[in-house]
């Protein structure tokens, strides 16, 4: 599924959901107040989640996902038809973070605070135009 590695390559973040459908990003529950993002510092660190597939694929898959302070990242998940590893380099933009993916994969992140913590909410098409979405939650 060359999809995953382009997702972080996206593989990490992400036209996200539009702000506005950010009320509630897993479907239910407390609402999610987006936070500005001006400076990737603010999310590096370890992050783990799920990874949506959207369309005829809606298999969740755990991807793990380290962003450092410099604006680069790696993603890793074990699938069940292989590993995945991709990089890239998140940057600032209008409270977001635009997810550039060596391997051609684009999107945005979008920070939000739901339940008391931080949520970083991904939104990333590949280069063969497949979108995938993540949760992700800092790990420790």
């Amino acid at each position: 599924m060359p999809s995953m590695k382009s997702f972080l390559g996206i593989g990490a973040m992400v036209a996200l959901c539009g702000l506005g459908a950010c009320s509630s990003p897993s479907g239910g529950g407390s609402s999610a107040t987006p936070v500005a993002v001006t400076d990737v510092r603010s999310v590096a660190g370890k992050w783990a989640g799920l990874v949506d597939a959207l369309g005829p694929r809606s298999d969740d898959q755990y991807i793990e996902v380290t962003v450092r302070e410099d604006g680069t990242y790696r993603a890793t998940a074990a699938r069940t038809i292989g590993f995945m590893d991709a990089q890239g380099r998140l940057q600032p933009s209008d409270g977001r973070l635009l997810v550039l993916g060596d391997s051609g994969s684009r999107g945005t992140a979008v920070l939000l605070t739901r339940d008391g913590g931080p949520l970083l909410q991904v939104e990333v098409t590949n280069a063969a135009g497949t979108r995938r979405t993540a949760r992700l939650r800092p790990q420790p």
